[in-house]
């Protein structure tokens, strides 16, 4: 065996052995190597296979020569007692054993190293032959102490002898010990001789002695310096594919072996390397380890893999090898060179082919030894060459070596002359055709050649043509094809063709250029600027002129002349022309024909009287005009701005200022006034306060009362007035006017400051969540007060402060503070801060009885709770903040200090010891039990015995893989053990505890008594003992006999669990309740609490009579009581019912502070004040809104319900009761009355017009308006005006209003074309108010869309849009001052673009109103989801604008995938409109299909989509404005209504079925033309117009029908318009007569709820209900209008305006669908025309637009649709949801 030497330096490894002898000298090992006397070492038992034995030497206290030593030859001198000696008075426990002498004159040794002290050690056979290999070294120490400078010496040696006893060796050191402790070593080993058998080692010392020198820790051992050595390393190629040539290739095994001298293993294989041609190559290498004959073998097996080169392979040595000998000892390994033998290695051959004109066919890899065949092919134009070139590595190969077949092309290259790469080279043979000459009308020239495959073509001579240059020759005609001769009758291109091939001549014709010059005239006075370029002509071929770009300022350009000094044109801008010359190259000039403009001076007389436009000419002069005039103003002249800005055109005379007309374009002037002045005085409560003076007509701005200096003590300054004492303002402070209160110069007028008294507002006081806030209190506007000092209280929680935010966690004013107050009522709520919460937590356990959370304030102190949590296996020990605490920090009733933060305490637990107890019998026991265990811990024993029978609570265990019993404990256990050979009775406590045991073996069929002890379990009672675990019977009694059988038997308790009752107590309630039957173990229900105790509310149940509330009513226990039969008493907890009462003010400015009053005290209005609302009068506080409820306070506050509570309720709200006042307008004509109205606060009424009152104006003057004031001057109110703000806030008061007339005036109407030109003229005079019907004709304007007129030229937007050929809006009013209206304009290029936008973003509004209808609808709520999503996919489509169909199926299929979505978003809609949604997407798809036929028109069929829109957006605008609008009507009218509208749904859906089912029919006949044959184009053109002749003939007859009064649809909508217009008379009528109604109806509905108030109650619901689906459909605004009207009013408004929506929305789906029905007859009528030329187009062109607009149309068709039907059906089932 050999013992390793590598990887360790000698010097590292002898320290670290040094270090280990240190240890196994002077501890333990004193005794690990102890020897038996006189006997030395024998290594045989100290190698055991390590690299180094260990101390080989004996040291003990005692005699040497006991111990093994000897003393030498010399043994009369040296002491024969010599000892280990213990010295105890060195101070080194490191060196208390050591030789040392008795005496000072004692030598232990001497010089002669056989005269000392030594030690024999014995070699083991293996150590010899370790030995004689030279492999065993020997290491050797010894260390010494001197204990004072006496110089001594001491030395050691190692003798080597053979089996004989002939020293064969020796090695020894000596020194001069001259320090206190040194080391004497032999350093780095010494090699044990070869034939060495024993060893001695010698230590001596000598010189001075007195010192007494000590010798210690002595150490000698072996070491194996050698590992395992290589004896055989071989090369095995017999698996190569040429043993014979030593020749491998890729694929190939060769085998590498290395063989040892010793058995080994292998630890790593490392790696084994392989060359070709001295290049490290990468193959597959497979080491394995093969014994042979007790030996280490190890083969690398080689796979030989693809290399890029043959050479020789070489196998280099293995590296990374390492292997363990027979001891275990790692070594690591490198092989030697192999011997020189040497492998030929070939690489797999690339085949190359170098082909001239022909195809090489093979493979391109060859294999040696493998013949390798490919195949030559001639190209197109070739033959095959009669032989072929083949080489070898380079050289040509021997004829025998391949074979070549010219017939075949085949070449075959024999395997055995693969030695290299293989190339293949060879040439084709090139064909001779013959060319003809087509000369195209030619003439001259060659008519044939002879071409060569592959060359260049013989030159020829050219042909001619006259008009036309020859090009060349083609392959196909017109210079299609490949051209093969140029211009020149040269070679173009390389023949390409090897049969007879005709070449065609080609012309081309000759062209010329046309120059333009820009021909200025010479009266024209500027220069002509920009450029014209010159254009190419072709000959005999039509083009255009270039398109001018000169411009002459005034003057127009009219086109192009031949002539120099033409004045027509003879060729227009960009004209196209023919032949205007025939040389190649010609130029001809054209000249540029000019004439002067003419242009339009229009005047605007800025509210002056009407003025001629003029016309005018370029540089000439102007015409003096008439001037204008203007009351309260002076002419001053014409300019080119307002306000006299600009040039001057005219003087005041209208002479002109400007000598020529110099500006291009029309021109507006604008007239210059010069306003009269006039002085305003002002007065405060009758005294002169100021003047301003020299104030300008139509610029009046009033001074502030700070302004001028004025004050009034607790009023606010409103403004001023032409009356004394009055509290509005007729003029504002700092408010421009663009009028004048005098109309002459220098006159003075007197104006009044109007004063208001400041308004009290209320400071509200809300404890917001809490009780006891401060009552209201009143404070004037500004008023700054000291708040109070009382502070709320609310549970858990810390008052912080107040803040007019009611979610404020910081507080804006403290109590005792200061507040100023705002304009407004305030209410100021309780800020607070919410106690930190205490928690405790069982932290795994649980609790028996809750503990409950509190909210302690922080800091206070409090007492830990006495509620104590279980949890099994586990002792509750306390609480502590720390979740994993090991001692608890508080217990039941310490004190706490609450910190300032949400705080958990833990239960600290300690887990449960139990004990173990054993029952076995004689002759077996159970080892390894602790005397306890904590619960969950696994108990783990042993039992000894024959075949033991082990069981553990009565649960039989098997033993584990180690031979050990386990199990997991849980309570005090008990551990059975039964004789294996006998029978055992075995009881088991089944979920209990002390369980019996019986330690008797029995025989088959003996007889056991059962055991009189008894188990015991918590909550159980005993029954008796069964066989079966889970067993309900008893199967054995206690004391009964058990017959055994033939195996153990296991008695399982039976257990019954205990029951008990629950009894209630009323606690000082009145009532009774039943007991509760519960089973231990089992939860269940408390019963609901039947109790009742006057003035209280019961909180829960406690446990006592005087106990908190544990238990939640109806809450489920478990395991309240375990003893059997047992009663647990629960208790009532009640609490004195104390009622909350808050306060709401429905829109008053008082809302009173919250007040508490507990159940049989006193209620009182102290703190209460009376709330004020403008506009109505507080009737008291009640329980319900609008009056109803009952009355607990009245008008005057005083308590209505009697002097005490008397109402069980914790939380109360009161609202006010509030009437509307009542006043009269009174209309004045002068002095003298015209009429008066009476009028209710809150409800909108229109003023009584003049005409109906009689009043009628002088001539010369109009009627314009009323006024507040008795002047007349300003008008306040326009005739007829709808007031919806009242007119007084006081009861009974009469408000006047004054006739206001005004002198006539005569204004005009100018339209401007703001960029375009043909703007109509007006030159008819209108007064203001008159009715102003715009002009027919529109303006134009190239390149851009006329969108309609507008009051700004810069504005986009259109105040009056022009859709449709028509104007949307077809008149307008007359202005003050005239009017002057601006063309809008828009890019042709733009319109689709921008209507596409705009669709989408209507698209995205119509989804926001399908969620609106959603949410109002639930049944609608998934059908509009569908609808939305449908109209969601309209959308991406439109976004998709990239995708575009190119063929006529792919666009029938993109069409019926539109149909099928359409299919799908029918769905979306209930019933009841799915067929109106479906006959509206018919009807759109049909407008759409002809869009499509003629994208020009897409942009008005856009406008008339976004007409339904807009149509659809102001019936939801008008549903909002008629709900607020809306008054008392009766209910038998409404009736009426709705009936009506049922009647005209049903006949509009039969209109529009009729008028759907004739379009379907038209549809269908058109798609089948379009799907026929799309070549017969004039078949298609003829059934297209037979469709939309059937189609016009349908309508025709469809609107005949409708306009006829004898058809059925007439019928319909005459019976439709006819009860629409009665309603909207009675209506209208029951509007004007609302007051009186009014009261009427109060008074029948007090008398109605008088009568029946539970049928009130029930229809007031209804009522309410009704109210809410209305309010979710609209929006939350109306939720205010439900507020301010009563039940009664609320629900007749609702159903008013269901029929009055209902009536409006089939009146415009009526003139809707006649409108769309007019309209689509006119345009298929035009489209008729246009037919023939666009539907080929169209369908070529796959036109995107018209599929996107499709989609739009008929999504949104499909929405307006749903909305409008969904009006008229939510109106009915209002109505119906009502009855």
């Amino acid at each position: 065996m050999k013992r390793k030497i590598s990887f360790i330096g000698m010097a590292t490894f002898v320290m670290a052995l040094c270090l280990t002898a240190t240890v196994l000298c002077f501890g333990s090992p004193v005794t690990a190597y102890a020897k038996r006397s006189n006997q030395g070492t024998d290594t045989t038992d100290e190698w055991s296979g390590k690299v180094q034995t260990g101390n080989l030497i004996t040291i003990g206290k005692g005699s040497l020569v006991d111990q093994g030593w000897n003393l030498g030859e010399q043994s009369d001198q040296i002491n024969s007692n010599a000892v280990w000696y213990e010295d105890a008075d060195l101070d080194t426990e490191e060196y208390d054993w050591g030789i040392r002498a008795l005496k000072s004159s004692d030598d232990i040794g001497l010089k002669d190293y056989t005269k000392g002290v030594w030690y024999p050690i014995t070699l083991s056979e293996a150590d010899r032959v370790k030995a004689d290999k030279g492999d065993l070294k020997v290491y050797a120490w010894a260390r010494y102490y001197k204990q004072t400078a006496a110089t001594h010496y001491i030395s050691l040696k190692v003798f080597f002898y053979d089996e004989k006893g002939t020293q064969l060796d020796c090695k020894s050191i000596e020194k001069k010990a001259d320090e206190s402790a040194q080391l004497l070593s032999i350093v780095g080993g010494y090699t044990v001789p070869k034939n060495t058998a024993s060893m001695r080692y010698y230590v001596s010392n000598w010189g001075s002695l007195s010192a007494r020198p000590f010798i210690g820790e002595l150490h000698c051992s072996l070491w194996d310096q050698t590992g395992p050595r290589s004896e055989n390393e071989t090369l095995d190629n017999s698996k190569i594919t040429d043993v014979t040539n030593n020749i491998a290739i890729a694929g190939d095994t060769v085998k590498y072996y290395v063989e040892f001298d010793e058995k080994i293993s292998v630890e790593s294989f490392g790696t084994s390397t392989i060359e070709l041609d001295g290049n490290r190559i990468d193959a597959t290498v497979t080491p394995s380890l093969i014994d042979e004959n007790g030996k280490g073998k190890i083969c690398y097996t080689f796979v030989l893999p693809e290399l890029d080169s043959s050479g020789t392979l070489k196998f280099g040595r293995v590296s990374g090898l390492s292997v363990k000998d027979e001891g275990g000892n790692s070594y690591l390994y490198s092989c030697s060179a192999l011997p020189s033998k040497t492998i030929k290695y070939y690489k797999t051959m690339n085949v190359g082919a170098s082909m001239t004109n022909l195809t090489f066919t093979g493979k391109t890899e060859a294999t040696y030894l493998t013949d390798y065949t490919a195949t030559v092919k001639a190209n197109t134009g070739y033959d095959l060459p009669a032989s072929v070139s083949i080489k070898v590595g380079g050289a040509a190969i021997a004829s025998a070596g391949y074979s070549y077949d010219k017939t075949t092309g085949v070449i075959t290259v024999k395997g055995k002359y693969i030695s290299g790469d293989i190339s293949v080279s060879a040439s084709g043979v090139a064909k001779k055709t013959t060319v003809t000459f087509d000369r195209r009308s030619g003439t001259g020239g060659s008519l044939n050649a002879t071409a060569t495959y592959d060359a260049a073509m013989p030159t020829v001579d050219i042909p001619s043509l006259k008009g036309y240059t020859f090009t060349g020759y083609y392959s196909k005609a017109n210079g299609q094809g490949v051209k093969y001769y140029d211009e020149q009758g040269k070679s173009a291109k390389n023949c390409d063709f090897f049969t007879s091939t005709v070449l065609y001549a080609n012309w081309v014709a000759n062209s010329y250029t046309v120059k333009y010059s820009e021909n200025k005239p010479s009266s024209a006075s500027s220069a002509v600027t920009g450029t014209t370029p010159d254009s190419a002509h072709t000959y005999d071929k039509e083009s255009a002129l270039s398109t001018n770009g000169y411009s002459l300022t005034g003057w127009t350009f009219l086109g192009w002349a031949r002539a120099k000094n033409a004045t027509s044109p003879d060729f227009s801008s960009g004209e196209k022309v023919e032949n205007l010359a025939d040389k190649d190259g010609a130029i001809v000039t054209l000249y540029a024909v000019w004439q002067a403009n003419s242009y339009t001076l229009t005047f605007d007389t800025v509210g002056g009287s009407f003025a001629e436009s003029v016309s005018v000419r370029y540089d000439g002069t102007l015409p003096a005009v008439s001037t204008p005039t203007r009351k309260g103003y002076n002419f001053g002249g014409y300019f080119t701005r307002p306000g006299g800005v600009g040039t001057k055109y005219y003087d005041p005379e209208g002479n002109a200022t400007v000598s020529a007309y110099k500006t291009v374009g029309d021109t507006r002037l604008y007239a210059y006034w010069i306003p009269v002045s006039y002085n305003i005085e002002f007065y405060s409560e009758g005294k002169y306060v100021g003047v301003n003076k020299n104030v300008v007509y139509g610029s009046m701005k009033l001074p502030s009362a700070e302004d001028i200096g004025i004050k009034r003590d607790h009023y606010n300054f409103v403004g001023w007035n032409i009356y004394d004492n009055q509290n509005w303002a007729m003029y504002f402070a700092n408010t421009a006017y663009n009028t004048g209160l005098a109309g002459v110069e220098g006159e003075t007028v007197t104006l009044y400051a109007a004063w208001a008294e400041k308004s009290r507002y209320t400071i509200n006081f809300d404890s917001n969540g809490g009780t006891g806030a401060p009552a209201t209190e009143q404070v004037y506007e500004g008023e700054t007060i000291t708040l109070s000092d009382l502070v709320p209280a609310r549970k858990n929680y810390t008052f912080l402060g107040w803040s007019d935010d009611v979610n404020a966690t910081q507080a804006k004013y403290l109590p005792g503070g200061e507040f100023t107050m705002g304009g407004s009522v305030v209410t100021l709520y309780a800020v607070w801060k919410h106690n930190p919460s205490l928690t405790y937590d069982a932290n795994g356990g649980k609790f028996a009885l809750p503990a409950e959370r509190s909210y302690p304030v922080a800091g206070e102190r409090v007492e830990i709770t006495s509620a104590k949590p279980s949890y099994e296996g586990y002792s509750f020990i306390g609480w502590s903040e720390n979740k994993n605490a090991a001692s608890a920090s508080y217990r039941a009733g310490d004190r706490f200090i609450m910190p300032d933060g949400d705080t958990v305490l833990y239960a600290v637990w300690r887990k449960t010891e139990y004990v173990v107890t054993v029952s076995a019998p004689d002759g077996y026991s159970v080892t390894g039990l602790k005397e306890a265990y904590f619960y969950g811990e696994t108990v783990t024993f042993d039992v000894t015995g024959a075949k033991p029978k082990v069981y553990v609570d009565g649960a039989r265990k098997e033993e584990g893989a180690d031979g050990l019993y386990s199990f997991v404990i849980t309570g005090n256990s008990n551990i059975f053990v039964a004789d294996g050979s006998r029978l055992s009775v075995i009881y088991s406590p089944n979920g209990g505890y002390d369980a019996p045991s019986d330690n008797n073996a029995y025989n088959a069929e003996s007889i056991a008594l059962i055991s009189e002890e008894t188990p015991t379990r918590t909550g159980y009672s005993f029954r008796g003992w069964s066989t079966r675990e889970y067993a309900v019977d008893v199967e054995y009694s206690s004391g009964g006999a058990l017959e055994l059988a033939d195996e153990d038997v296991v008695l399982y308790a039976v257990w019954e669990a205990n029951v008990y009752t629950i009894s209630y107590d009323a606690n000082g309630g009145t009532g009774s309740m039943d007991d509760g039957e519960f089973s231990y173990g089992t939860v269940g229900a408390l019963s609901g609490n039947t109790f009742e105790k006057t003035g209280h509310t019961f909180l829960g149940w406690a446990l006592s009579a005087n106990g908190e509330a544990v238990y939640d009513d109806g809450v489920s226990v478990a395991d309240l009581c375990s003893v059997n039969n047992g009663n647990v008493t629960l208790y009532a907890v009640w609490e004195q019912t104390v009622t909350e009462i808050t306060f709401r003010s429905d829109d008053g400015t008082e809302i009173a502070s919250p007040m508490s009053v507990a159940y049989g005290e006193e209620l009182t209005s102290e703190g209460l004040v009376v709330p004020a609302r403008t506009g109505y009068i507080f009737n008291g506080y009640r329980t319900q809104r609008e009056g109803l409820g009952e009355l607990i306070f009245d008008a005057e506050l005083n308590v209505a319900t009697g002097g005490y509570w008397n109402k069980n309720v914790r939380t109360l709200t009161l609202y006010p009761h509030w009437t509307p006042i009542s006043y009269t307008v009174i209309y004045m004509n002068g002095q003298k009355e015209a009429g008066r109205y009476t009028a209710v606060y809150g409800k909108a009424f229109k003023l009584t017009s003049a005409a109906s009152l009689g009043i009628t104006a002088k001539e010369g003057y109009r009627f314009v308006g009323w006024s507040a004031s008795p002047s007349g001057l300003t008008v306040s109110y326009a005739d007829e005006q709808n007031i919806t703000a009242s007119l007084s806030h006081t009861d009974g008061e009469q408000v006047f209003v004054y006739a206001v007339f005004a002198e006539n005036q005569a204004y005009s109407v100018i339209y401007y074309a703001n960029g375009g030109s043909n703007a109509p003229v007006d030159k008819n005079l209108y007064f203001a108010g008159d009715t102003v019907f715009f002009a027919d004709m529109i303006p134009e304007r190239e390149g851009y869309v006329f969108c309609g007129w507008s009051y700004d030229p810069n504005k986009r937007d259109v105040d009056f849009p022009y859709e449709g050929y028509r104007f949307t809006i077809s008149s307008v009013e007359m202005r003050e001052g005239g009017l002057s209206l601006y063309a809008v304009w828009k890019l042709e290029g733009e319109s689709l673009t921008e209507q596409i936008e705009a669709i989408k973003a209507k698209g995205e509004t119509l989804a926001d109103e399908i969620e609106s209808l959603k949410s109002a609808d639930g049944d609608l709520s998934d059908k509009l989801t569908q609808l939305g999503s449908a109209l969601k996919d309209a959308q991406d489509a439109i976004d998709s604008l990239g995708d575009t169909y190119v063929t006529h199926e792919e666009l029938e299929t993109a069409v019926n995938n539109v149909k099928s979505l359409i299919e799908q978003a029918k769905t979306a809609l209930q019933e009841k409109i799915e067929k109106v949604q479906e006959n509206l997407d018919k009807a759109v798809g049909d407008l759409s299909t002809t869009i499509e036929e003629n994208k020009n028109d897409i942009e008005a069929k856009l406008k008339a989509v976004d007409e339904v829109y807009k149509a659809a957006k102001e019936l939801i605008n008008a549903d909002i404005t008629a709900l607020r609008e809306k008054d008392v009507a009766l209910e038998e009218r409404i009736a009426a209504l709705e009936k009506s509208c049922s009647e005209a749904n049903v006949e509009l859906k039969k209109a529009i079925e009729k008028v759907q089912e004739n379009l379907d029919k038209a549809i269908e006949d058109l798609n089948a033309t379009i799907s026929g044959n799309k070549s017969d184009i004039e078949a298609k053109l003829k059934a297209v117009d037979d469709a939309y002749k059937a189609a016009d003939k349908v309508i025709n007859a469809d609107i005949t029908a409708l306009k006829e009064k004898d058809t059925a649809l007439e019928e319909r909508i005459a019976a439709l318009e006819k009860s629409c217009s009665e309603a909207n008379a009675e209506l209208k009528k029951a509007i004007e007569k609302v007051q009186e109604n009014l009261d009427k109806a109060v008074g029948d509905l007090s008398t109605t709820i008088e009568e029946n108030k539970n049928d009130i109650e029930a229809k007031l619901k209804a009522v309410d209900d009704a109210y809410k689906a209305a309010d979710k459909v609209i929006n939350a605004d109306i939720t205010a209008l439900k507020e301010k009207d009563t039940a009664l009013e609320e629900r007749i408004a609702a159903l008013e305006k269901s029929c009055s929506e209902a009536n409006a929305e089939l009146k415009k789906a009526i003139e809707k669908v006649q409108e769309n029905l007019d309209n689509l007859e006119r345009q298929l009528k035009e489209k008729d025309k246009q037919l023939e030329s666009s539907l080929n187009a169209l369908i070529a062109a796959n036109d995107k637009n018209a599929l996107i607009c499709l989609i739009i149309n008929i999504i949104l068709g499909i929405a307006v649709a749903a909305l409008i039907v969904l009006q008229i059906v939510k109106a009915v089932n209002k109505k119906k949801s009502k009855e």
